[in-house]
């Protein structure tokens, strides 16, 4: 799964620059509020997958060092 993450990140990020140019070129406040959103929201999807993996993983760790562990069965 790791592997594939430049890969949606870089995915992401190019869907999102699509959206600089519609912003700018747009007729309305309101487009370009839409396509500004987009932009950003993308973006932030783009690190957000980073940092969901890397807590995902270290909540991994973490757990099995613990008197508990991990269940085999969730």
């Amino acid at each position: 799964m790791n592997e594939q993450l430049p890969n949606w990140q870089l995915s992401l990020r190019n869907e999102a620059q699509r959206y600089a140019p519609l912003r700018e070129a747009a007729p309305s406040v309101l487009l370009q509020i839409g396509y500004g959103t987009i932009d950003s929201i993308l973006r932030f999807l783009a690190g957000l997958l980073a940092g969901l993996l890397a807590g995902y993983a270290s909540h991994l760790a973490l757990d099995t060092l613990t008197p508990s562990s991990l269940p085999v069965l969730c």
